[in-house]
């Protein structure tokens, strides 16, 4: 009995010792630098693998921050990447990975930019793999796209706005631009309470749901369902479908606009406004004062 008991310690003790061995234990990781802002007029932020957040400071300085958990080589590996040249900030993380070194090693970093508030020329976000997201930005033109992660953009102003996703949900809220582009191959698109004068969208596979916005209104789905929600109709708007149906519900009404994807059914009132081809699958609106 006192065999077993000790055979089992000793197991026990050097699956723990071995364990702490091959797995090694996550440290903080948190690496800054600043920059002018007097200097910087365009932004840009390109990383392969990981979460990217841009934010507004209250400060007068740029901050570009490395931060999260990592372990073994990771930590030595990190570089922040964040130069100036010219007027255009570039940030471009590196992590060097050793595979030559024993163990598993383990990492969950994320960039974050903190801008003060300024009218910047542009403000460019490109990820490989990772989510990003974007509040109370106030620039020319937004870019901001992702092969495989979700976008977030919340209180942005700006003449121009494009979201590109391969794949992942797309959520907008608060957004003020001349002309907004949104596009994502597989992925929900959710946006609310945007004043644009055009807004575009496309979306390969998934729901698009917009609500209390304005703006003339182009778009369409190849797979999935497209619902508009608004006080009134009050600029031209074009949307269609391959597979879904399209909904247009006027807010303070019992009036609702839906062209069921199956058939070419269309229960309308505003017939003169409103029209449905079952051949292209499009609904269009034609405003007139």
């Amino acid at each position: 009995m006192m065999r077993g008991i000790a055979a089992l310690l000793i197991v026990v003790g050097g699956w723990m010792l071995f364990s702490k061995f091959i797995f090694f234990e996550l440290e903080n990781v948190d690496i800054r630098e600043t920059f002018r802002h007097d200097i910087v007029d365009l932004v840009e932020v390109h990383i392969d693998s990981a979460d990217v957040r841009i934010v507004r400071g209250a400060g007068d300085e740029i901050e570009v921050a490395l931060l999260g958990k990592a372990s073994g080589k990771y930590l030595s590996n990190l570089k922040l990447n964040a130069t100036v040249q010219g007027s255009k900030l570039t940030v471009k993380p590196e992590i060097t990975d050793d595979h030559s070194t024993f163990g598993i090693h383990r990492m969950s970093v994320g960039v974050v930019v903190t801008l003060p508030d300024k009218v910047w020329d542009s403000v460019e976000i490109q990820v490989g793999s990772g989510n990003l997201e974007m509040s109370q930005v106030h620039a020319e033109v937004v870019h901001a796209s992702t092969s495989s992660g979700n976008a977030k953009l919340h209180s942005i102003e700006a003449e121009t706005i494009e979201i590109t996703l391969g794949s992942g949900d797309i959520r907008f809220q608060d957004i003020a631009a001349e002309a907004m582009f949104v596009s994502t191959d597989s992925g929900k698109t959710e946006g609310s309470n945007y004043r644009t004068s055009k807004l575009f969208f496309e979306s390969g596979s998934g729901d698009v749901t917009l609500t209390d916005g304005t703006g003339e209104l182009t778009g369409g789905v190849d797979s999935g369902n497209i619902t508009v929600i608004a006080d009134s109709i009050e600029q031209d708007m074009k949307l269609e479908t391959g597979s879904g149906n399209i909904t247009v519900q006027l807010a303070g009404t019992s009036l609702d606009y839906i062209l069921h994807g199956d058939s070419s059914y269309f229960h309308a009132i505003a017939l003169d406004a409103l029209s449905w081809s079952s051949i292209s699958r499009s609904l269009y609106f034609n405003y007139k004062i």
